[in-house]
């Protein structure tokens, strides 16, 4: 149903045709998109599992959501072999307000391609299986040493969504829908989110300790307590007159007390981080290592606070993407979750939507691929582009065969009437009852009529009139008075008026598809652009790969305005050349025609 009236335009457009030749997972799918991954970090940050890619689709770069099943439980993604299947878990998915969040396990494989210093993965999105079931699964998208992972998606509060459900021992915060990744929790100054020491996170020099969490704050220039690593030794960062402090203690002493000399702005999102190993300790803030601090070489069980804590207030703002883990994550592990996770990511590069058919073989034009991706305002606007399309090509056609049908029968009228000498009525018949139900409609006499006494001659109608304005004027011989005359000269003018308005006549529509054709895909393409911005301004994505295909189906609208206008123009001015010299052969004639009346009945 959604090709229906795509495929008419591209009928029109049909150009420039690719053919698609590739393999497919499973047929039951029938709908694929590819994904271009940029893996160059993989090698850097350890095993390659230790990094989910976040999958976000949006109105920019996926106009299908509809077909998708609601909670997303037909989405599979597949590894470049076609056959692989990878671990993913959906964090949100929303058609109506066409966004879903995605976290897709992405491995360097056999099929890796690498240009310069960046390396591409490629792997497919497959959709459109009413009959599929959920097949997401959080647990396994995670290495082994991701020992918690909150999205804070629930209403209910935190869940984690790791192997190890590391649930929180003390939660005050609200779940606030305005997050950097889907909803996030919200933090007044009494608020706090507790998280116990569990098995799972452990720490030991030797494999170390990491976190992660995405903080936007409503103010930073009060006092307030942020995160801490709670054990033996201790982990603190907090603002303190406007400025970051991280603080490392034991019990009640102060061991390090460091400002980060870096600064977080309000209400702006900033992702915040620590790894800590025997040697050395790490902060970082939005990807960047700022500063190191000794290392923890003793073992311990550590709990996290967020928010309130003991004689500290908490900070005024929300959290997103809370992760730890029981092993130590390098800086390349911390530049990787930033670039993917941020607003501004260009990590994936969405390509086209495949059918099944299509793949199997199928001719596809890259207009019809384009107009595929139009949303439903720049649909109604092509629909409406395509009826005056429609409306042009049936007044051209007529009008072409009318105009061909006149001038053939002008030629043969004039040929007779050239050779008229003393019977000035000579050619002159009257309209049998057929041609009088014809004279309505210039084309359908043209077309159907007879042609057997110059019935399309527009000349031979402007001489019947005249002859019967001499038959009423002119009894037993008199000649016609000057006034006679006039008045028939004044009964032809009418006559030649009426015979150039039948010329012209739906000419109009040509000049409205002229004039209005390119306003009205402008209109659609206006339309489809900020629709695209609102989709991109929802989703935070704003890289060209999440503009370009709405803005290439926004154009499209005005492509296909002037895919009708330009064909109009021409015929409109070819037709009214011909016009204009059927109305000058016809002023000539009335001119000829009343001469000679003068010279016979005068």
């Amino acid at each position: 149903m959604k090709n229906t009236l795509l495929s008419f335009m591209g009928s029109i457009l049909l150009l420039f045709s690719l053919q698609v030749y590739a393999d497919w997972w499973n047929e039951e799918w029938k709908f694929q998109k590819k994904l271009d991954v940029d893996i160059s970090a993989l090698d850097d940050v350890g095993s390659s599992k230790e990094f989910p890619v976040l999958i976000k689709l949006s109105g920019g770069n996926f106009q299908y959501f509809m077909d998708v099943l609601p909670k997303g439980s037909d989405l599979r993604f597949v590894a470049a072999d076609q056959k692989t299947a990878l671990d993913y878990h959906i964090e949100k998915f929303d058609p109506i307000a066409e966004i879903a969040l995605i976290w897709v396990e992405v491995s360097k494989s056999g099929h890796a391609l690498t240009t310069g210093s960046v390396t591409t993965e490629t792997i497919y999105m497959y959709y459109g299986n009413p009959t599929a079931v959920a097949g997401g699964d959080s647990a396994n998208t995670y290495d082994v040493n991701q020992a918690l992972v909150y999205h804070f998606d629930t209403p209910e509060g935190p869940r984690d969504a790791s192997a190890y459900q590391n649930q929180p021992a003390t939660n005050t915060s609200t779940i606030d829908a305005a997050g950097i990744i889907g909803s996030a929790a919200r933090f007044q100054s009494d608020q706090a989110l507790q998280i116990p020491a569990t098995p799972s996170l452990q720490y030991t020099p030797a494999q170390g300790y990491s976190a992660s969490v995405w903080i936007s704050l409503e103010n930073t220039d009060n006092a307030a307590h942020l995160l801490t690593l709670n054990g033996s030794t201790s982990l603190a960062i907090a603002l303190k007159d406007g400025a970051l402090i991280a603080t490392m203690g034991n019990g009640s002493e102060t061991i390090v007390e460091q400002p980060l000399g870096s600064t977080l702005q309000a209400n702006s999102w900033h992702q915040l981080g620590f790894s800590i190993s025997g040697q050395q300790s790490y902060i970082y803030i939005d990807g960047k290592l700022i500063a190191t601090l000794p290392g923890i070489k003793e073992a311990m069980s550590p709990s996290v606070d967020i928010g309130f804590a003991v004689a500290q207030p908490g900070f005024v703002g929300m959290i997103d993407e809370l992760q730890l883990t029981n092993v130590i994550r390098n800086d390349a592990w911390f530049k990787r979750a930033y670039d993917n996770q941020a607003m501004a990511s260009d990590i994936v590069v969405f390509g086209g939507d495949e059918s099944v058919e299509a793949v199997a073989g199928e001719t596809e034009s890259y207009f019809v691929t384009i107009l595929s991706d139009v949303s439903l305002d720049g649909r109604i606007v092509i629909f409406l582009l395509g009826l005056m399309a429609a409306s042009s090509a049936v007044v051209v056609t007529g009008k072409g065969i009318m105009l061909l049908r006149v001038k053939k029968d002008n030629n043969k009228f004039l040929s007779a009437f050239k050779n008229i000498e003393a019977d000035f009525t000579a050619i002159d018949r009257e309209q049998t009852e057929d041609e009088i139900e014809l004279q309505g409609s210039p084309f359908l006499n043209a077309t159907f009529g007879k042609h057997d006494h110059y019935q399309s001659s527009n000349l031979y109608h402007l001489y019947h009139v005249a002859v019967g304005e001499l038959k009423t004027r002119v009894r037993g011989g008199a000649c016609l008075s000057v006034q006679s005359l006039a008045a028939t000269k004044a009964t032809l003018d009418a006559a030649f008026v009426r015979e150039q308005q039948v010329l012209n006549k739906s000419m109009v529509m040509l000049t409205i598809a002229i004039s209005g054709g390119p306003f009205l895909g402008l209109l659609g393409t206006v339309l489809g652009v900020m629709i695209t911005f609102a989709a991109i301004a929802t989703s935070g994505e704003v890289d060209i790969n999440a503009i370009a295909p709405g803005v290439a189906a926004a154009l499209m609208t005005t492509v296909a305005g002037l895919a009708v206008a330009i064909p109009a123009l021409f015929a409109y001015n070819f037709l009214s050349t011909r016009i204009r010299d059927m109305t000058i052969d016809m002023r000539v004639f009335v001119d000829e025609l009343l001469a000679k009346i003068a010279e016979y009945h005068s």
